[in-house]
This record gives structure tokens, sequence and C-alpha cells, in this order.
């Protein structure tokens, strides 16, 4: 595709006035970059499972009508690393990190010359998605990436502007919860933020202990380490919200 093709498609998913209209415009898209099946879904919080968050696939074994669940498991290892990237990537079978991806029920379909691109959603934090296109024959460069990354971001911005689904994910952190987290996060005290945000120092541990929980994590490093990755703070954000610290200097 060219640069004026992929303009040409964003502008059709960004017009489109139903969901239908936005999966079709993005299945053309894919099968134009040499894609011939799609899967489009939200990524489940911990323990939490996909099938509520699917909202579309052409990939046939994977999520059909007919099946009581998706043949996809919520840990499936491209789902995991869609958690972590914030650009397209490439599955295929002669790259180092395939061996971390055997496991993945993307891969399995695929023959030894293709290749799969996993497009993460990020920009609309606490949601989180992934667009997975396969059945390519060639591997895709930058450009194609580029390209993928620029449908994705238009199909999910899209979908969300229509409320087809919700930013908020089953098993969330609350608005509170996210909030002592971030503090957390730039080393203030349970003490410290009882008296920023006027609730008691239990309350502070016991919303710590909340968000662990739904995080699955074991302590509090891992929970802001967990909450960063699922989407539930974003440090960029929290640094405009968070006060200057006391007795720092610049030299």
């Amino acid at each position: 595709m060219t640069m004026d093709d992929i303009k040409h498609r964003v502008a059709s998913i960004r017009d489109a006035t139903d969901p239908a209209a936005v999966f079709g415009a993005l299945g053309d898209a894919v099968r134009a970059l040499g894609g011939s099946r799609m899967f489009l879904t939200g990524l489940p919080m911990p323990g939490r499972t996909l099938e509520m968050l699917i909202l579309y696939s052409d990939w046939p074994g994977l999520a059909e009508p007919s099946m009581p669940l998706p043949q996809v498991r919520p840990d499936d290892p491209a789902l995991e690393l869609a958690l972590i990237a914030h650009w397209p990537f490439v599955i295929a079978p002669e790259q180092a990190c395939y061996d971390e991806l055997k496991g993945s029920r993307f891969c399995e379909a695929e023959s030894p010359e293709g290749a799969v691109i996993v497009a993460p959603f990020q920009s609309h934090n606490p949601y989180q998605g992934v667009l997975i296109a396969g059945g390519l024959d060639h591997r895709p460069g930058g450009p194609e990436l580029g390209a993928m990354n620029d449908l994705t971001m238009a199909a999910f911005s899209r979908l969300l502007g229509m409320d087809e689904m919700m930013a908020e994910r089953a098993g969330g952190l609350s608005p509170r919860e996210r909030r002592v987290v971030e503090l957390t996060a730039f080393g203030k005290t349970a003490s410290e933020i009882a008296e920023m945000l006027q609730i008691s120092h239990r309350t502070v541990h016991a919303h710590l202990q909340n968000a662990s929980g739904k995080l699955d994590a074991r302590n509090k490093t891992q929970t802001v380490v967990e909450a960063i990755r699922y989407g539930q703070i974003s440090l960029a954000a929290s640094l405009a919200k968070a006060p200057p610290r006391t007795g720092f200097q610049y030299s």
C-alpha cells in the first residue's frame, strides 16, 4: 500500500458510523497488506477471561459463534507481549523471540514462511487492546508496521468513540486505588499519601492491598510494576499531578 492508500483507509475507519463498518474497513486494509485473517480484542486484567473482550475474529478455529469459549488463553504469549509493546511487532519462526511464542495459538496456523503482525493499542489507558493479523506470505517491514499502527489506532479510537466497548475493564483498579498506586510509584509513604488524600493510614494500606490482589502482585513494588504493565497508571500522566519532592535541589 502507498501512503495515500493508508491515509484513505484510516479515514474510512475514522468516518465509520457503526462497528461493522470499522471491521469491514479494517479487514480490507489487512488483506491489502497481504494478511488473510484478523483478530481484534481487548486485553484482560490478571485472572480474567477473554471472551467478553473479543471484538472481532475471522481467524478460523480461534473464536467462533458455535464455540462456548474462545480457543485463545488470556495468557497467550502474543497477548502477553502486546501488554508491554507500544509498536507493532512481527512473529516469524526464524526470529530469536519465536521460542517464547511457540505456545501462542496465533503461531500454530502459520507456515514456516508465514508471519503474524501483532499491533498493540496503548493510547487510551486504562483500556488496552490488540489487532493481530495473520496469513502473511512475506516478512513485513517498517512501512507496513507503521501502517498497522495507524490502522489499529484508528480502529480502537473509533470503537471507543462509539461506546462499542468500555474503557474500564473487569478487575481494573478504582480511581482511588490508581491514585494511591501512582503516589506510591513516586516514593510517597503511606503517611504522606494519607495526608495528601485526606484519608486514614489504614485506608491507604487497604487500597494498596486491594490493588495488589487485582493485579496478582506479591508486594508493593510488583503492584506498581503490574499497574503500569496493565495500563492502570501512567507515570507520564501521573508526573503532572504529583507534587514536587521537598528537599531536592538541582546542582
